[in-house]
Parts: C-alpha cells; structure tokens; sequence
C-alpha cells in the first residue's frame, strides 16, 4: 500500500540520517582531529584534480580532444 512503502521510505532516511550522524560524530571527535584530517586530503584531492581540469579546458579551447 501507499502508507507502507511511504514508512519504508522515512525508515531508509532514518538510516541515512542515523549513519550521518555516526560519521559525524567519528569525523569531530574529542580533539577533531580525524575531521583535520579530513580536510587536508580533501584539500589534496581538490589540488590534484584542479590541473587535470586545466588542461582539460584548454584542449578543448584549442580545438583537442576533451
């Protein structure tokens, strides 16, 4: 029926939200460290993607392959 599959929906995003706040709770932690840690590789991610892009822009401006 509509109600049970609607209850099925709000338990799956009680479950994500629950999952969230687990994450959320490791990522903080006492000293936030973990979040710290966190941010540097995400900062070394955005880092190492941003010249892939670059180039990838200017092949394409210059007529090459993107």
């Amino acid at each position: 029926t509509a109600r049970s599959a609607h209850n099925a929906r709000v338990d799956e995003l009680l479950d994500a939200v629950q999952l969230l706040d687990g994450v959320s709770e490791r990522l903080v932690g006492a000293d936030g460290g973990a979040l710290r840690r966190a941010a540097v590789a995400l900062a070394k991610l955005v880092g190492f993607v941003k010249p892939f892009s670059r180039r990838r822009s200017e092949a394409t401006s210059r007529g090459g392959k993107s």
